[in-house]
């Protein structure tokens, strides 16, 4: 992008809406935002990839020349074969009670170190 527009141009008649979307679907994989989405596998491109493949392939000829003997070599793991990280078999409203601790503790923390009283609001209690 050369035009050089500030993010205050964001939505006025120097960059719709719409071009700031084209603009952030096409950064790439060497961008900020893609490796906060991707904190797994932002590193692992096409060529540690096939870097990975080779190593193991020379690794298995080696151990194969050498008669099988030794440990068979373990191929290098890829991030995306950790599998998720929440737990499918935690039902959903343990999981929520979980996220909605974490909140509260975080939020009674902050309130501490600025000298307030915690002003959480009882669970089942509705405000307004």
């Amino acid at each position: 992008m050369d035009r050089q527009l500030h993010r205050r141009d964001i939505g006025s008649s120097l960059m719709s809406w719409q071009e700031f979307r084209v603009f952030l679907e096409n950064l790439g994989d060497k961008s900020a935002l893609f490796r906060a989405r991707h904190p797994r596998t932002w590193a692992w491109d096409l060529n540690v990839d096939l870097l990975c493949a080779i190593l193991f392939t020379l690794q298995g000829a080696n151990w194969q020349r050498a008669g099988g003997r030794g440990a068979k070599p373990k191929q290098v793991k890829r991030p995306s074969d950790e599998g998720p990280s929440i737990d499918p078999t935690v039902p959903m409203a343990v999981r929520k009670q979980r996220h909605d601790d974490e909140i509260a503790r975080r939020r009674a923390m902050r309130d501490k170190k600025r000298g307030r009283k915690s002003q959480m609001i009882p669970r089942g209690v509705s405000v307004g």
